[in-house]
Order: C-alpha cells, then sequence, then structure tokens
C-alpha cells in the first residue's frame, strides 16, 4: 500500500472480523522479538542505548498489540474484501461494494468440472504428464539401488 497506508490500516482494524487469539500472541511474541533485537543492533552500532529493552518494549506494548492484530488480520480481510468486491458471497455484506457478480460464473463453472468428472471426460490423457518408458526404468533401477 501507498498513500492511503493509514487509511487502510485504520480499515482492516475496524473490521467486524474475529482474529485467532493464539495467533495474535504468536504475531506479538515474534513482533516483540524483533524490536528487541533492533534495539540491540542499535545500542551495538553505536546508537541509541537501550538500557532497560523490556521496559522500553512494555511502554510500546498497544502499539505492539495493534501491530499483532492488524499482521493477523489483515490477510483475513483482504479475503472478505475479494468475496464482497467480486460478489462471491451468496447476499453481500451491509459495509461492502460489489462491482462483479461472480458466484453464479463460479458455481456453473464447478458443476461443468464436476459433469466433466462424473462423466469420466476429465482428466484427459492430454492433462497428465508422460514419462518416457526408458527413462522410467532408469529412475526405478535408481530408487531400488537408493533403497538397496
Amino acid at each position: 500500500m501507498s498513500f492511503s497506508d493509514g487509511k487502510w490500516h485504520r480499515y482492516v482494524l475496524a473490521y467486524g472480523i474475529e482474529v485467532p487469539r493464539e495467533e495474535v500472541e504468536e504475531e506479538l511474541y515474534l513482533i516483540r522479538a524483533d524490536m528487541k533485537h533492533r534495539m540491540m543492533y542499535e545500542q551495538m552500532s553505536g546508537g541509541a542505548p537501550h538500557p532497560f529493552p523490556e521496559m522500553e518494549l512494555e511502554e510500546q506494548a498497544d502499539a505492539l498489540l495493534e501491530a499483532a492484530v492488524f499482521e493477523v488480520k489483515e490477510p483475513l480481510v483482504l479475503k472478505m474484501v475479494d468475496m464482497d468486491t467480486f460478489g462471491v458471497m451468496p447476499e453481500a455484506a451491509s459495509h461492502a461494494k460489489t462491482h462483479a457478480q461472480l458466484l453464479p460464473f463460479l458455481c456453473e463453472a464447478y458443476m461443468d468440472w464436476l459433469d466433466d468428472v462424473r462423466d469420466s471426460d476429465y482428466p484427459e490423457d492430454k492433462h497428465g504428464y508422460h514419462m518416457d518408458p526408458e527413462e522410467l526404468e532408469k529412475f526405478n533401477a535408481m530408487m531400488d539401488a537408493f533403497e538397496g
């Protein structure tokens, strides 16, 4: 994202979708570890001293938690926005603007595929990968030697 990063950030955080607590806790742990590492690197490379990194991290606890929630929530929101935007859900969310109705086309395509599978029209020989019989013999010999 570029010019509207702030708007996107607020949109994601405000989006009404639950995030798994365990994933947020794991992300928070990773963010804290990264921040601690950066503080140590900064201090070791002659930058600002960080004599109490845990205290600094505690002072930033709310911002770090928000960052963790964002990191976990953003991929979920992106999936939902796609579903809403392209009309993949049976009913559009009240906050969404639908730009296309793909659900009927997706359902039709799926049903066509299912019919092809049931009628044994798919997969055809051309949809597979084929190995030269001599290469297969070489491969089997290598496998036998490897296992033996």
